[in-house]
């Protein structure tokens, strides 16, 4: 094996050794969450604000995901107040977490 597919080869090693353990403990704590979560909590709707903190993100983040397309929200004024059903933002984080896999 030549000198490039040794280091390919251990920093690929490595890269698993790290994120392998991230992984699952994100996946822990989306069944906790998920086991947490009755069937009316499923559709309860959240501010903006309380949609970020459980995506953990920036809420101007989530307002370009939304435009984006990636998230969807419900516009609940005139004013165009958004407002996310938990059950599709625990879809969108199952999402994440088994595609990086």
């Amino acid at each position: 094996m030549d000198f490039q597919k040794q280091l390919e080869e251990l920093v690929r090693k490595n890269i698993l050794e790290y994120v392998s353990p991230e992984l699952e403990s994100l996946k822990t704590e989306l069944e906790l969450i998920k086991s947490n979560t009755s069937l009316t909590d499923s559709f309860e709707l959240l501010s903006r604000t309380a949609a970020a903190k459980l995506l953990d993100i920036n809420p101007n983040t989530l307002s370009i995901y939304v435009h984006q397309g990636l998230l969807k929200c419900i516009r609940t004024s005139d004013k165009g107040k958004m407002q996310f059903r938990k059950k599709d933002l625990l879809s969108y984080i199952e999402s994440k977490v088994g595609g990086n896999q």
